[in-house]
C-alpha cells in the first residue's frame, strides 16, 4: 500500500471536516510521518476507539501486550459529583499521558445492564439475554490495552489509575497470549 506524501490528498479532505474522522486520521498521519522519523521504523499497530498508535521498533526489547480491566461498583461511579468526575477523568488523562504510545486502545464501557450476552442453548441454537454474563456487585467499567517491556512497567503505570485507590474498585492486569 502506498501512502500519500505529506500534505497530499489528506489535506484537502481535512479542510472539509476539521473535527471528524478524516481530521483525526490526518493528525495521526502527520504524527507518524513527521520530519526526522524513518517511515521504515514505524508500523501502525492498530486503532481501537480512537486510539491510533505508532510503535517504533524497539531494538532488542521484546514487548508484551497487557489488558487492564477496570472493575468497580457502578452505583458509586454513577454517584460521582461533577467535581469528582472531572478529577476522575483528569486522573485517566494523567495515566494516558504517562503511558504515551504504550497504550494501544481503551474505552469506558456502558453500564452492565446494557450488555447483551450470547450463548448456545439447547439444540445448539443461539440464545441472547439482556444483561452481563455474570451478575456481580463489581462490574467491568472499562479497559486499556497496552504494550510494555514487563509487568513491573505496567504496574507502575496502572498505579496512576484512580480505580486503584478507590475502595469500591480495582484494576486487573492480564497478559495477552501471543498465538504468533
Amino acid at each position: 500500500m502506498t501512502l500519500p506524501r505529506r500534505g497530499e490528498r489528506h489535506q484537502e479532505q481535512a479542510t472539509q471536516d476539521t473535527q471528524g474522522p478524516i481530521s483525526r486520521h490526518l493528525r495521526t498521519y502527520r504524527r507518524l510521518f513527521r520530519p526526522g522519523v524513518d517511515p521504515g521504523a514505524v508500523r501502525i499497530v492498530g486503532a481501537v476507539n480512537g486510539f491510533h498508535r505508532d510503535a517504533r521498533l524497539r531494538e532488542g526489547k521484546d514487548m508484551a501486550k497487557y489488558m487492564l480491566l477496570i472493575y468497580g461498583d457502578e452505583e458509586q461511579w454513577g454517584a460521582l459529583t461533577p467535581e469528582q468526575r472531572r478529577a476522575h477523568d483528569a486522573a485517566h488523562a494523567g495515566f494516558r499521558a504517562a503511558a504515551g504510545d504504550r497504550i494501544i486502545g481503551g474505552a469506558e464501557l456502558e453500564p452492565a445492564p446494557v450488555a447483551t450476552t450470547l450463548r448456545a442453548g439447547v439444540d445448539d441454537d443461539l440464545v441472547t439475554t439482556d444483561g452481563p454474563f455474570l451478575e456481580t456487585k463489581e462490574a467491568l467499567g472499562g479497559y486499556y490495552l497496552m504494550e510494555a517491556g514487563d509487568l513491573d512497567e505496567v504496574l507502575q503505570l496502572a498505579s496512576l489509575l484512580p480505580e486503584v485507590r478507590a475502595g469500591h474498585s480495582g484494576v486487573e492486569i492480564r497478559p495477552l497470549v501471543d498465538h504468533g
